[in-house]
């Protein structure tokens, strides 16, 4: 059976149930119901109204098996909006049409999911089963099987042609792919991305005075145990339709809790703790910077953009001014890769929410009241 809701000019409150509660996404109702979600929850209706919506399926979606794939629209939403683009609401894909000046862009928005009928296992759940002395092993086979996923999700999407449409020709795409098949998936980085789309991996020393050495070796396809696939997207046939492929891994209901701390969404019993790693600009460093701060209190300003990678594909038939999207990562291949990296640009990080005793019982209100 399908539930849909008819888009209107009236405000609509996307955590207003219309499935029925057996059929709603489990991170649906965790942020629904938790007082420490409350600033999300207004965040996410703010954007959701913002822009005229094309898909009559998307509140059905985001309250069941879609959840992860429209917060990540959402997610770019905020970012195109932030970066002064006109939006364009005219077909139904790609996901964005974006506008500024005399440039014209199209976004298609990708997600990993898990496999057919299977649940994330919760993220507490997963960590209680790994052994410490296992715990390198883990990620290291995380992130080949993350590797052939985004790359599976990528290739899906390059079948899709979309340079064919008439409304898309002689203009750029984008895909933009953000990883949700594991619940830890946002742990990585897009290292094993950058070495998918450009079939190459870097190795690294310091010499004896200490210089960071790095030597780029090319690198002909990636594989886990069940499956082998080749490297090097950008190669692939057709794939110089692609001008760019966009990553983030926080892109996540923590980002929208953040933001909307930061606009004072929430009462001050809420604090936020955010701990991660970021880039770290000393050129001889072959390790990122750990950063930790209460968010709204001793930390940098974040903005949407933060935290999102663009990979420039070097054969593109229609490459992208990098000028037109400020404040995110530029990657660049040319024998060797290089990027532009704002000047705190978080590689991974996770939130923390802290709600006083004496509020965490309290029933919040859910109505949708725009401020």
């Amino acid at each position: 059976m399908r539930y849909v809701i008819k888009c209107n000019s009236m405000k609509i409150d996307l955590f207003n149930n219309i499935v029925p509660e057996e059929k709603l996404n489990r991170n649906f109702i965790t942020i629904k119901e938790q007082k420490g979600y409350s600033a999300a929850r207004v965040v996410i209706n703010e954007i959701y109204n913002s822009q005229k919506p094309i898909d009559n399926h998307f509140v059905q979606q985001f309250q069941t098996t879609g959840f992860n794939s429209r917060i990540w629209e959402l997610y770019l939403l905020a970012v195109f909006q932030e970066q002064n683009f006109l939006i364009e609401r005219k077909h139904d894909r790609p996901d964005f049409e974006l506008i500024k000046d005399k440039d014209k862009i199209f976004i298609e928005a990708v997600t990993t999911n898990p496999s057919f009928n299977q649940e994330i296992i919760d993220k507490l759940e997963v960590m209680k089963e790994i052994k410490e002395e296992n715990f390198e092993e883990f990620i290291y086979k995380l992130r080949d099987e993350s590797t052939i996923r985004i790359a599976g999700a990528l290739y899906n999407k390059l079948r899709e042609s979309y340079w064919d449409l008439d409304w898309v020709k002689d203009n750029p795409i984008i895909l933009a792919i953000e990883p949700f098949h594991h619940s830890l998936a946002h742990w990585l980085s897009d290292s094993n991305l950058i070495g998918y789309l450009y079939g190459f991996h870097n190795q690294w020393h310091h010499d004896e005075k200490g210089k960071l050495i790095i030597e780029t070796c090319e690198q002909k396809e990636h594989k886990t145990e069940r499956k082998t696939i080749p490297s090097n997207f950008f190669s692939i046939e057709n794939s110089e339709n692609i001008s760019a492929v966009m990553f983030s891994n926080s892109g996540t209901i923590s980002k929208f809790n953040r933001i909307g701390k930061l606009k004072g969404y929430c009462d001050s019993s809420i604090r936020m703790l955010r701990v991660g790693q970021m880039y770290n600009p000393d050129p001889n460093s072959a390790f990122p910077i750990l950063f930790k701060y209460f968010v709204g209190e001793n930390g940098p300003s974040e903005n949407w953009s933060q935290g999102i990678s663009m990979y420039h594909n070097p054969n593109a038939k229609y490459p992208i001014n990098r000028e037109l999207f400020p404040w995110i990562l530029h990657g660049y291949f040319d024998n060797k890769f290089y990027s532009y990296i704002p000047d705190f640009f978080p590689i991974q990080s996770e939130t923390y929410i802290m709600v006083t005793r004496e509020n965490e019982d309290k029933k919040d209100s859910n109505n949708y009241n725009p401020p």
